[in-house]
């Protein structure tokens, strides 16, 4: 539920079991997985998609920063890159009944295409701060049925034997790529400069599509290709809040949206903070941490699955925000690149822990339209975060809001503790299927 730079939707399928990691997967199981023409297909597209979609996010914080000097200009960026998730709730319909494969070509066109009029700008010697903010929710938007789109192709690309595999070879290389790409990001920025990575990405947004294109994806022929009535989408909708706010998944939400609300006003200054303590390869590291730190923590994540998840949480968001606080205050920046890599172990492992709940204890039906909610209601709290963050990083300097985060990590902590459901919630293992919705 919590990811630092992520805008893309993980292809976990909400059928898939838990408590399996990529470590405790075979080499028979991954062989099995790839033999798979339309899974390695999918797998491609995704993988070229998710790097090019972070090299997109480095290079569109930074130009930004660059191009004011600005932290309230980087957080009103990040804002406008996380405000197309309010309408998050209201693709997963449409994404029902139009047939994949469109999709899926269409979204990484239209993303790659607008995306160049910022490279054609500065061709032109007309970039200006605007441009790169007008492009910014447009390729949100159109990102927003891109996820949905790859997470409903999954299970008919995939036998239900061979889910768990496909779920943590995607999670796991997803991170993977994350991570060295985020760290390449900023020695490329350093190199060719910003707007040139922007021409990078659209090559890759063009490959994702020839990609995808290639896709035979079953149940393509029967699609409605129609618009759900309005008492359809409704009556989905009301159904998923309700669940939410009956149930102690409604809590871990309201810990996630709160936590988001701070991690994203630290990432809206974190241009202005690594600039300050070395440049764009700083900045590409930083990013680098957070990515290597949540994929640990996903590895973690399948071997603790039997421990008490109220216990596991409390303790990770505690570790997480001391780590965080030792970060900003170090002053030799590569144990400040270790220690946000700590800080967000924990929220690797409360990724995993949280999304298997959801799929656990939600019914199979209802976890589309739940997912979809929790996405915006999460997502308007990180738009919030980065828009109060960067007002915050001009004000009072990018220090004191990282500071602020850690803060966030400890209140987190407190509200698991004093939430007696939260305190004492169970193993994933020891949930039952359904069990929020009774």
């Amino acid at each position: 539920m919590i990811s630092c730079f992520e805008e893309r939707l993980s292809l976990a399928s909400p059928s898939a079991p838990v408590g399996d990691s990529w470590v405790n997967l075979s080499f028979e199981s991954r062989r099995v997985l790839f033999r798979n023409r339309l899974f390695r297909r999918l797998f491609s597209g995704h993988i070229v998609s998710v790097a090019g979609d972070t090299l997109y996010l480095v290079a569109a914080l930074w130009l930004v920063y660059m191009l004011t000097g600005s932290s309230t200009y980087t957080g009103l960026a990040g804002a406008l890159i996380r405000a197309p998730r309010f309408f998050r709730a209201f693709t997963g319909p449409l994404v029902d009944r139009w047939p994949l494969r469109i999709i899926l070509v269409l979204s990484e066109l239209v993303q790659g295409i607008s995306i160049l009029a910022v490279p054609l700008a500065a061709a032109f010697g007309k970039l200006q701060v605007s441009v790169v903010l007008a492009v910014l929710p447009v390729v949100a938007f159109v990102g927003q049925f891109a996820g949905p789109a790859q997470s409903a192709t999954l299970p008919r690309v995939i036998d239900q034997e061979n889910m768990v595999s496909a779920n943590s070879t995607i999670q796991f290389s997803t991170q993977s790529v994350q991570a060295i790409t985020r760290a390449v990001a900023g020695a490329a920025i350093a190199a060719i400069g910003a707007v040139a990575l922007f021409l990078v990405d659209a090559i890759t947004f063009a490959a994702a599509a020839v990609t995808f294109a290639t896709i035979t994806i079953p149940g393509d022929e029967t699609a409605e290709n129609s618009l759900p009535t309005r008492s359809e989408y409704v009556a989905q909708l009301r159904a998923g809040v309700t669940l939410l706010r009956e149930s102690v998944l409604g809590h871990m939400v309201v810990a996630v949206a709160g936590l988001t609300l701070f991690s994203s006003g630290a990432m809206a200054v974190l241009p202005a903070f690594a600039a300050s303590v070395g440049g764009p390869g700083t900045y590409g590291f930083f990013l680098a941490a957070f990515a290597v730190g949540t994929l640990t923590g996903t590895l973690l994540a399948g071997l603790i699955d039997t421990f008490p998840t109220g216990r596991m949480v409390i303790l990770g968001f505690v570790l997480a925000a001391l780590s965080w606080t030792a970060a900003v205050v170090v002053s030799w920046v590569p144990l400040a690149v270790a220690f946000f890599a700590l800080a967000y172990v924990p929220i690797g492992v409360y990724n995993v822990l949280a999304m298997s709940a959801l799929q656990v204890g939600v019914p199979d039906e209802m976890v589309g339209r739940v997912s979809a909610v929790t996405g915006t209601f999460v997502g308007v709290a990180g738009l919030f975060g980065m828009l109060a963050g960067g007002v915050g990083g001009d004000a009072f300097g990018a220090v004191s809001v990282l500071f602020a985060a850690s803060i966030g990590f400890a209140t987190a902590a407190i509200y698991w503790v004093g939430v007696p459901a939260l305190r004492t919630f169970p193993a994933i293992t020891d949930l039952e299927p359904g069990e929020f919705a009774s």
